[in-house]
């Protein structure tokens, strides 16, 4: 549920190339692209509001996308099966 198939220890190709994800702001990227809000994510995984926030930010700006619908589009994409 929190990795795209095919990521090898947290490494992602973005689209400023390849970058480095924590487990956690995997677990929060996927949790937001799955549709959940930050006051949601935070419940599901015992956190504050803030954290939540605190590691989109972080993941934004290693991503270089600046708003959940283009990280829930970009982690889906990255999730898709290679053909």
């Amino acid at each position: 549920m929190t990795n795209p198939p095919g990521q090898s220890g947290g490494r992602i190709l973005g689209p400023s190339g390849v970058v480095k994800l924590s487990q956690r702001e995997r677990e929060v990227t996927a949790l937001v692209a799955s549709g959940l809000s930050s006051a949601e994510v935070a419940a599901r995984l015992g956190i504050a509001v803030n954290t939540v926030n605190a590691h989109l930010q972080r993941v934004y700006g290693k991503l270089g996308v600046s708003r959940r619908q283009k990280l829930s589009e970009l982690w889906d994409e990255l999730a898709k099966p290679e053909e």
